[in-house]
């Protein structure tokens, strides 16, 4: 069929679709994170980054292994996940990080790239109701004076 003699989908179409998909689109449910009192919340910044050193670190350990891979993978998405459903990390991101270190490491040569990425959607379903960490207080920096400052008796 050529896509001119094919039908024109109307927004019937469409809520006649969403409703006789329903029972399988189950609606997406969001859970508050309570920070504990007397915990200030962290900066996005700082949880940005902090998010970002794990996605590192999954991958780096993600990267070294022959064996175990798919239960690796999917524990690694699992964790990454909170960070995708808060924001601090990318769904997009992660995806893409970890398909990546999957095919460097010879996951997606042995199972396939369908296998890599079902374990991946799993673990990002598995962890998306999970609570953002609470980052450890940085200890306060000095305030430095200026070199010229030092230079003066």
């Amino acid at each position: 069929t050529r896509v001119d003699q094919l039908s024109t989908i109307t927004p019937a179409h469409i809520e006649a679709l969403a409703k006789a998909l329903a029972p399988w689109c189950p609606a997406k449910v969001y859970v508050p994170v309570l920070i504990p009192q007397g915990i200030k919340p962290t900066n996005d910044k700082r949880m940005q980054a902090w998010a970002a050193k794990v996605l590192a670190n999954e991958v780096s350990y993600l990267s070294r292994l022959v064996s175990g891979r798919n239960v690796a993978l999917f524990n690694a998405m699992c964790k990454l996940a909170r960070y995708v459903h808060h924001g601090a990390l990318s769904k997009c991101e992660v995806e893409a990080a970890l398909m990546g270190v999957s095919k460097a490491n010879g996951y997606i040569a042995a199972h396939g790239a369908a296998a890599a990425l079902g374990t991946v959607q799993s673990g990002l379903k598995k962890g998306l109701g999970d609570a953002l960490p609470v980052l450890p207080e940085r200890p306060a920096q000095p305030k430095r004076r200026p070199a010229y400052a030092e230079a003066r008796p």
